[in-house]
């Protein structure tokens, strides 16, 4: 649902609207990030389950074939639109492969990213706020969602299937965005803004609002640097990433590692990538960390 009642506890008397865009995405992310930051097994379990509810109900494909995550009215209607917020998603389900969730998540993922990147596919090189589907049309924009905030959701999957992949597309994507980003957002004299006119098939050329979200510093750009630095630079076998961006170290990971002698400030580490692998009943193996 799109919202809980403060008062009641249910969604009787939100819009009922189901989906993973706006006021609903950041619950189903913290499902499994939660479930990994303090591994607990009922979050791991609630997650499994709304993603499984999720394929079964709300994922559709294109006369295109590109996959999305459609919208529920309060009647059941299906609603072919997605929102850019909605591309947290591949990097979640990337994510939660790493601890043990089923193969056919990375699939997914895989299939998802596709769509967030055609949401890039135009004149400026710089995605909309919402896509939408129709049978004709296959995806297109409304004229009133043709602007740019500069959202970081695409690339922080794009940095985490890198990271669970290494396939060098995800790179070149994220990089694709940058380029577009420097080439249309930024200011001339400081900083970048927030863009109108995305998209000039709409007949009117791109211009930068009088603004900036604060999480195109928080977020966007933060993942597109780490999307290319080494790995061994905040590792998701050892920290989680919160719905801004903030690096949390998972709760058996310390700061100063294990052991610690402060008499004459030496530090000694005898962590085991094995102690992340807390999901070991979903398969015989385990998790099998690979230094992500």
């Amino acid at each position: 649902s799109s919202g809980i009642n403060a008062e009641y506890g249910d969604s009787g008397e939100t819009t009922g609207m189901l989906t993973l865009g706006a006021r609903g995405d950041s619950y189903y992310e913290y499902l499994l990030k939660q479930a990994i930051q303090t591994k607990d097994k009922r979050l791991l379990d609630e997650y499994l389950l709304v993603m499984e509810s999720i394929k079964v109900n709300l994922l559709k494909s294109s006369y295109e074939r590109l996959t999305y995550v459609a919208e529920m009215s309060p009647v059941m209607v299906s609603i072919d639109k997605m929102d850019h917020l909605v591309c947290f998603l591949p990097g979640t389900l990337a994510l939660g492969t790493l601890y043990g969730a089923p193969p056919w998540h990375l699939v997914l993922a895989e299939d998802l990213i596709r769509t967030c990147m055609a949401m890039y596919h135009t004149t400026t090189g710089l995605a909309p706020e919402i896509i939408k589907f129709n049978a004709r049309k296959g995806l297109f924009i409304s004229v009133r969602d043709e602007f740019s905030l500069l959202r970081p959701e695409t690339v922080e999957s794009l940095f985490i299937l890198w990271r669970v992949t290494k396939k060098s597309r995800y790179r070149n994507w994220a990089w694709d965005i940058y380029s577009a980003m420097e080439r249309y957002a930024k200011h001339p004299d400081h900083g970048f803004s927030s863009i109108e006119g995305i998209d000039s098939n709409f007949g009117t050329p791109p211009m930068r609002r009088d603004s900036l979200e604060s999480f195109f510093l928080a977020e966007t750009l933060k993942y597109l640097y780490l999307i290319h630095l080494p790995d061994d630079i905040l590792p998701l076998s050892q920290y989680v990433f919160n719905t801004e961006a903030h690096p949390l170290p998972l709760r058996d990971f310390h700061w100063f590692h294990r052991e610690k002698t402060f008499n004459n400030i030496s530090l000694n580490s005898n962590i085991s990538d094995s102690n992340n692998s807390f999901f070991t009943d979903l398969n015989d193996k385990g998790v099998a960390n690979k230094g992500i």
